[in-house]
């Protein structure tokens, strides 16, 4: 069975006293997660020779994840990802949320569960972390209990269980977002690593990078990762879709042998150290963001120096601005009902 210790991480923007949890098995690796938007700031796992290495992107203190503002191992919600000009509908009412991405709302903007202190429960090999979102934050309606459960094992397994409810019908999708560099948080691009994601379909995004509603198959294009391939093969290809993002930042559909099974949907493997992630979800579709947006220079944990496309994200969630295109699969949570996803993460050698 994991350990789980507690010590204190830093003072938060808003002037919270957040903490740090490790959970930590008989082997040495180790997770440790913030209480601070249920942040994931450490991953550390083996490589092929046995050898411990952080393999996530992230800070010192909880000041520095809020100031950079791009959610690195962040819990995002109530919704994930872009909603076009920021607006929507729910049972006839017409909501307008903050422009904070261009012309679109991004992660719920200043409502985002990111930059939000948890309550924190120590579990059998983890930490559940509970939070209620009070109506009208980020604009969305009705109080919302959010609880988010994070174990990792003996097999270091690292799992995610989200859990919701609320006393109005409200809008909920939410994802992890941490940053992955299988070669050790300060290994630089990580466009030698090879994914395979499970998915036949994508969504298309317009000039602004929202979703516009459209699926389209990614056969015989840059997107298709239907076996395994190098993400720096193609992330410059001469295709529209790519210059919008200035490289991957789209959603793919995953090819579910049933609506909210928990399946295979992404693996993500670096010849340099053997490591592996294998990412399993009950979430309909995942995004993918090569970090073309992170800024040459950046400083992380330890002084580490980050860069551009120096990270792969695997974000599990319901396709962006499913809200406006009901489509594409529902993020309404009706009053009563219950919001529940896992999406896991296991890590091992080859």
């Amino acid at each position: 069975m994991s350990t789980v210790t507690k010590k204190f991480f830093g003072t938060a923007p808003n002037g919270a006293e957040t903490s740090l949890y490790t959970i930590k098995n008989a082997s040495g690796a180790y997770v440790t997660v913030s209480d601070y938007g249920v942040t994931v700031v450490n991953i550390v796992v083996p490589d092929r020779n046995g050898v411990l290495d952080d393999i996530v992107l992230g800070f010192d203190n909880p000041t520095r994840y809020e100031e950079t503002i791009s959610y690195y191992g962040a819990t995002v919600g109530r919704v994930a990802n872009r909603i076009k000009d920021g607006k929507y509908t729910l049972n006839g009412k017409d909501y307008q949320l903050t422009i904070n991405n261009g012309t679109n709302n991004l992660h719920s903007a200043e409502g985002c569960l990111a930059f939000k202190m948890y309550t924190a429960e120590i579990v059998e090999n983890g930490v559940a972390f509970t939070r209620l979102s009070p109506a009208g934050e980020g604009g969305f309606p009705g109080n919302l209990k959010v609880t988010v459960t994070v174990t990792f094992d003996e097999n270091n397994y690292l799992l995610f269980d989200y859990k919701a409810t609320g006393d109005e019908d409200t809008v909920v999708a939410m994802t992890q977002h941490s940053f992955f560099n299988l070669g050790g948080h300060r290994a630089g691009v990580t466009t030698g690593e090879f994914l395979k994601l499970n998915a036949s379909f994508r969504a298309v995004i317009d000039d602004s990078l929202a979703a516009n509603g459209e699926i389209v198959s990614v056969a015989g294009t840059p997107f298709d990762f239907r076996e395994f391939k190098c993400i720096g093969d193609e992330p410059d290809a001469d295709d529209q879709q790519l210059k919008i993002a200035g490289g991957y930042d789209h959603c793919f559909i995953l090819d579910k042998s049933a609506p909210n099974e928990f399946e295979l949907c992404a693996t993500l493997k670096d010849d340099r150290t053997g490591r592996y992630l294998e990412c399993y979800t009950t979430k309909p579709a995942i995004q993918l963001y090569c970090g073309n947006f992170i800024e040459d220079g950046t400083i992380g944990k330890d002084g580490a120096e980050y860069c551009y496309r120096g990270a792969v994200c695997l974000e599990t969630q319901y396709v962006p601005n499913a809200i406006n295109y009901p489509h594409l699969g529902s993020p309404i949570l009706r009053k009563g009902e219950e919001y529940h996803h896992v999406t896991g993460y296991q890590f091992g050698t080859y």
